[in-house]
């Protein structure tokens, strides 16, 4: 198997993007876990934009529509589409309904106008979020696949690919894919120097070429 120089995390997922293009996939993942590195979170960024606009000059209320809108995209990269979205919001105010108020941050009037009218909470937190599809286009964005080396092992196709997240922050990591609309990635090296992770990155080329 391809050697690994620090391996940091394996996640498995599956896509509906098709098998040739898990490169482009696993950015949202990327910039997920990474984009604070480059000093900023893409994420809450859009989310921020679209709440602005939306209630220049939000009250309470409207600061919960928030907040839940961005508890349920913490893992967008998990997300598929709007209804698994759709769920992932009533989930988050389910959770916000069960548990106490102060760990929320929220008032007592909040709370109890939340336990009376849920789906009011449901409804605009999505509106902040829009499209899924939206969110996941603009932090990728910010992501560039810089080198993609493909190889073969033991009959799977593998990709070896050095990410950039806006020029600020490097990620080489390991894809394969699994077959049957799943992939694999592993984190090989992470660094914010472009020179340490060239270094990173021929290293990397060398050993897979010896295989």
């Amino acid at each position: 198997m391809i050697m690994l120089l620090c391996a940091t995390s394996v996640i498995s997922l599956s896509s509906c993007s098709g098998e040739s293009k898990w490169v482009e996939h696993w950015k949202v993942y990327i910039v997920g876990q990474y984009g604070a590195y480059a000093g900023a979170n893409y994420r809450k960024d859009y989310l921020q934009k679209r709440f602005d606009s939306m209630a220049p000059n939000p009250d309470e209320y409207q600061k919960a529509y928030y907040s839940i809108a961005e508890s349920a995209t913490s893992n967008i990269d998990e997300i598929h589409d709007d209804d698994e979205m759709l769920n992932k919001v009533m989930s988050v105010v389910n959770s916000y309904m069960s548990n106490d108020r102060y760990y929320y941050d929220i008032s007592e009037k909040v709370c109890l106008n939340l336990k009376s009218h849920p789906d009011l909470y449901v409804e605009n937190a999505c509106k902040i979020i829009g499209s899924v599809d939206d969110l996941k286009e603009e932090m990728a964005s910010h992501v560039e696949a810089k080198e993609v080396e493909e190889v073969n092992v033991a009959n799977y196709e593998c990709y070896n690919v050095l990410y950039s997240i806006d020029e600020k922050y490097y990620v080489i990591c390991s894809i394969t894919d699994k077959g049957n609309g799943r992939s694999e990635i592993q984190v090989v090296d992470k660094d914010n120097s472009i020179n340490g992770i060239l270094d990173s990155w021929e290293l990397l080329h060398i050993k897979t070429n010896k295989k």
